[in-house]
């Protein structure tokens, strides 16, 4: 599964990470001269049962390995925790006041805090320096696959040849046979001192060149001789088809290691007789699961039910005959007598109720001296 597969590979390279991040705080707390009152490796209870657990004490500091390997986290005297109240913070006994993180100078705590980071930091660099002097895995210069009409094969070369000498100059590993001729952009003839069953001698080769992309995606011309080192899978050959063999799933030209890697349940049926089965369940064990198998009939029935639909579906031009003879106007349709109020409707419409008198609006006069407006109301 990827997604485990992903998991297994993140989950300890994440608490890897947390736990260098911490220790950088932890070294430099300690030099700086902070008390530490604890350092976990993980969360959670300390690993064991009973009396038996991962939680030591030494020089005042609590050290603890946690079941849930998920980073961990460090705890100095004078450090606010999320969540705690620093007026409840009871301190040791022995503690003295230079030992607290807020008794430190600025220089310290900066110290202190990049610390973490800076180791972050410094993990990648180790590691690949690790990786360069160690080395990576380098194959040997051993011959695993010779292709048919290549020059290697008209030479002589047979898998399994160790090659010892390129033109003269010594080698060992793969790289230093394959890079020499690749950079030979030319034909011509190379030799090759090959060991084979203990014995070394001299095979002339004649260099082919063929095009291929070089890192920068341009084309060029490199030598090619035809050899791998990579061993081809062996093929399995299956002449007969009712043999057990055949049953179980193998088919000619499947690989040993592929059909080693199916997902047969029919290996019991190989060892002993068991009851005729049907075509389908014999067809369903060869696949390695009758869900699947399942699964394909389902979806080979659906491809055969819309192929049978569209069959029976009448041709284009029938279709858009059909809808225009469907869409082509008729006889005009008789208008719809409108439908009559009842009496008693009509006659409580008839009776509306009385329309109220406006009042009367007062009556200004036209002077146009606005002290001789007067208005005058209805009595």
């Amino acid at each position: 599964m990827p997604v485990l597969d992903t998991l297994v590979a993140v989950i300890p390279m994440l608490g890897l990470l947390i736990v260098v991040h911490e220790l950088g705080h932890f070294l430099v707390a300690k030099a700086c001269g902070v008390r530490v009152l604890k350092f976990s490796i993980g969360f959670g209870s300390p690993i064991g049962f009973g009396p038996l657990r991962a939680r030591w004490e030494r020089n005042g500091t609590e050290y603890v390995i946690g079941w849930i390997p998920l980073g961990g986290f460090v705890r100095m005297l004078g450090e606010p925790m999320p969540g705690d109240d620093p007026a409840a913070e009871i301190a040791p006994v022995d503690a003295r006041p230079d030992e607290y993180l807020d008794a430190k100078s600025v220089w310290q705590k900066l110290a202190v805090v990049f610390a973490g980071p800076a180791m972050n930091l410094l993990l990648p660099i180790v590691c690949l320096l690790g990786i360069l002097w160690v080395g990576f895995p380098r194959p040997a210069a051993i011959v695993g696959t010779v292709e048919a009409s290549s020059p290697a094969a008209a030479a002589g070369i047979r898998v399994g040849d160790r090659i010892v000498a390129v033109d003269g100059e010594p080698v060992a590993w793969w790289d230093e046979v394959i890079l020499p001729l690749r950079d030979r952009r030319a034909p011509g003839v190379t030799s090759l001192e090959v060991e084979r069953d203990g014995v070394r001698e001299t095979v002339p080769v004649e260099l082919a060149t063929q095009k291929t992309r070089d890192r920068f995606g341009a084309v060029v011309d490199t030598g090619w001789i035809g050899i791998s080192n990579r061993r081809q899978a062996a093929l399995v050959g299956v002449p007969d088809a009712d043999s057990e063999a055949a049953r179980s799933g193998l088919r000619s030209g499947i690989s040993s290691s592929r059909s080693a890697r199916r997902k047969s349940r029919t290996g019991r049926d190989c060892r002993r007789p068991s009851a005729p089965r049907s075509p389908r369940r014999r067809r369903a064990d060869c696949r390695g699961s009758s869900g699947r198998s399942s699964a394909r009939r389902r979806a080979k029935r659906a491809a055969q039910a819309m192929r049978a639909t569209q069959a029976a579906r009448p041709a284009r031009p029938a279709r858009r005959a059909a809808t225009r003879a469907r869409r082509a106007p008729g006889p005009p349709r008789p208008r719809r007598r409108r439908m009559r109020r009842p009496p008693a409707l009509r006659a409580r419409r008839s009776r509306r109720r009385p329309r109220r008198p406006s009042r009367p609006r007062p009556r200004r006069s036209r002077s146009p001296c606005p002290s001789t407006r007067t208005s005058r109301r209805w009595g």
